[in-house]
């Protein structure tokens, strides 16, 4: 994005693999450069955090190893890691599946929707008291996009029910293969392609509401 916007942009990536909505506003007050646009990526288990109960932590839809050894033999050697999460866990087609559905309907679930949106509004809030202009780059599951849509759409209009830029990405994605859109079977995170068509999506709201103000 900083390429393709040129001269006049310097894009900064404060984020970190693991944030959920708890930490990500304070994450940003601590940030040591004022930006002029904040982009918020948000992904669908960006509430877990608040599903810490273990009725509805979507991990929960993995089975993890309880005896400590046998743990710590997985968990500090490469081999057995990969082998155990990798090829026995996370290429379960059902696991994946439910734990998809557990981000979806947290969503959906009216007493976790109500506790995520004071979180979400405090970055409005921020971005209004910096005179920072919000973005907000919403993802579906990749795994069940259009499973996601009833999720994304809650979170998209919730911001832009606050005159909020939203770009959803669900709509862009939809129709792709999950080979397509995500790294590989044993990485489910946005593939090279996927970035792309997020960073198009981003440049052009960005342009958008610069090349009118």
């Amino acid at each position: 994005m900083e390429k393709a916007l040129g001269a006049g942009y310097d894009v900064n990536v404060i984020a970190e693999s693991g944030w959920d909505s708890d930490v990500e506003m304070y994450e940003l007050d601590q940030y040591p450069l004022r930006p002029n646009i904040v982009i918020l990526s948000y992904y669908l288990n960006d509430i877990d955090y608040l599903m810490a109960d273990p009725s509805l932590d979507p991990n929960n839809n993995f089975t993890f190893p309880q005896n400590e050894q046998i743990a710590a033999f997985i968990r500090d050697f490469f081999l057995p890691n990969y082998i155990y999460y990798n090829l026995l866990q996370f290429t379960s087609p059902a696991r994946t599946t439910s734990f998809a559905y557990d981000l979806i309907g947290a969503h959906l679930d009216d007493t976790l929707w109500n506790e995520q949106v004071p979180r979400l509004y405090e970055m409005v809030a921020w971005s209004r008291d910096h005179n920072a202009r919000l973005i907000v780059l919403v993802w579906p599951n990749l795994a069940e996009v259009d499973a996601s849509t009833p999720a994304t759409a809650r979170v998209s209009d919730f911001f832009r029910g606050h005159n909020v830029q939203v770009v959803d990405m669900t709509d862009s994605l939809r129709g792709k293969s999950v080979g397509e859109i995500t790294v590989n079977r044993f990485d489910s995170h946005p593939s090279i392609e996927a970035n792309q068509i997020a960073a198009d999506q981003l440049y052009e709201a960005v342009l958008e509401k610069d090349q009118s103000s």
